[in-house]
């Protein structure tokens, strides 16, 4: 994998499977990133739940809200939640070129907000590539990464401006405001407690 980005170019061996390869582990998965598109997430995450320890951890690293498909194939138990807040642009096959560096990564959270021992451990591992932080409220941070990401990569592909591009454009900040109440709306209405985003 060959990332670039502000602090220059590396070059990452990873050891790759292809998901028809996973008989080839020789241990179950202790901690699984899904990191796939929102609607390939239930497909994927049953082909990968027999390779799983009983007590994984699964941690969506996706933009959407994937938990309600995650849990009926893993258990409630075995999810902790996760927002990343950082990006980048696939280039070509295996290169990469990641977004800012600066700020918050990842923040890490159980669903039911208490600090566990394994959220402490994730955030550790985490924060060996980006700043990691803890939260209470992991929905809160879900919602607003929801609410963020529809702003920006909706009127990104319509307009074909970057999100610098359209966060300085007053037009848009309109176009904004209204998704961001109906993300607000949505969250209310499935009982998401949504203070500020």
């Amino acid at each position: 994998l060959r990332i670039r980005g502000a602090t220059g170019e590396q070059l990452i061996k990873v050891k790759a499977l292809f998901i028809d390869e996973l008989p080839r582990l020789k241990k179950k998965i202790e901690v699984l990133f899904i990191a796939v598109k929102s609607n390939d997430t239930q497909k994927v995450l049953t082909l990968v739940k027999p390779y799983l320890a009983e007590d994984a951890w699964v941690l969506s690293a996706q933009n959407g809200i994937n938990e309600d498909v995650i849990i009926p194939i893993v258990g409630k138990s075995n999810t902790i939640g996760c927002s990343v807040r950082t990006g980048g642009t696939l280039r070509e096959p295996g290169v990469v070129t990641e977004g800012g560096t600066e700020g918050v990564g990842f923040i890490v959270g159980e669903l039911d907000g208490q600090i566990t021992p394994r959220v402490k451990e994730i955030a550790r591992i985490l924060s060996l590539c980006r700043r990691t932080e803890i939260t209470t409220d992991i929905w809160l941070e879900r919602w607003n990464k929801l609410a963020t990401v529809s702003m920006s990569s909706a009127l990104s592909v319509v307009t074909g401006l970057g999100s610098g591009q359209l966060f300085a454009s007053e037009k848009a900040h309109r176009v904004f405001a209204r998704i961001l109440v109906e993300a607000v709306q949505v969250a209310t209405t499935l009982g998401y407690r949504i203070e500020s985003i």
